[in-house]
């Protein structure tokens, strides 16, 4: 019996568990907008955006040292699933920066230091209701806390679908309304991405994360 219980012991003490664990600080969580969401997912074919978010490492003490291995976006939207074979990405990085600047950003030098972790398909993850949705990350991100984290999305879905209104946060004192650098996006109807994020705006989604729980 006493062999046993070591094993069950050592068992437990290194498996790892996984739940939602952190979500960010919400002033204001009754909003939502498609045009601020992590998609740009509208009634329209051939829709795709990417945006840029800088999130506060003061606002992100609770994942502090994590190795995150899931994000969370929450959809205000009650009905509607995506039609056709949409693609998701998600790509984080740590920075020092707390802004953009005023002028456009170049998405393909702010990713190739970023790292991929989710590259997907979201239909199955957004579904057709309200409430937080989320998308395991394919490549897990250590967060140490020391600096801000910066989260680029991608979206397209050449096939018209349902519009989805994504959960946004714009009041203070849990963002920052009067620089409007901390976000950059680029939405469009053409079905090509556009190189350069050119529109600005403080008003940016809210993000929950997993991360990997030693018990």
């Amino acid at each position: 019996m006493k062999k046993i219980t070591i094993w069950l012991f050592t068992l437990f003490a290194f498996t790892q568990v996984n739940a939602q664990l952190f979500t960010i600080d919400e002033c204001l969580a009754t909003v939502s907008s498609s045009t601020y969401g992590p998609m740009y997912s509208v009634a329209t074919a051939g829709a795709n955006n990417r945006s840029a978010a800088l999130y506060p490492s003061s606002q992100l003490t609770g994942i502090a040292g994590q190795t995150l291995n899931t994000v969370y976006y929450k959809r205000l939207s009650a009905t509607g699933t995506m039609a056709g074979t949409p693609n998701f990405k998600v790509y984080m990085k740590e920075v020092s920066i707390s802004d953009y600047g005023s002028g456009a950003l170049d998405w393909a030098t702010e990713i190739a230091t970023a790292t991929l972790v989710y590259d997907s398909d979201p239909s199955a993850s957004v579904g057709s209701s309200d409430g937080w949705k989320n998308f395991p990350m394919s490549t897990n991100f250590v967060y140490s806390g020391t600096q801000n984290l910066a989260v680029f999305t991608e979206y397209v879905n050449t096939t018209a679908s349902s519009s989805i209104g994504w959960a946004y946060e714009y009041q203070a004192p849990c963002i920052t309304t009067s620089n409007s650098n901390t976000g950059k996006y680029s939405n469009n109807t053409s079905g090509s991405f556009s190189a350069t994020l050119g529109s600005s705006n403080y008003r940016r989604p809210l993000i929950g994360f997993d991360f990997v729980v030693s018990c």
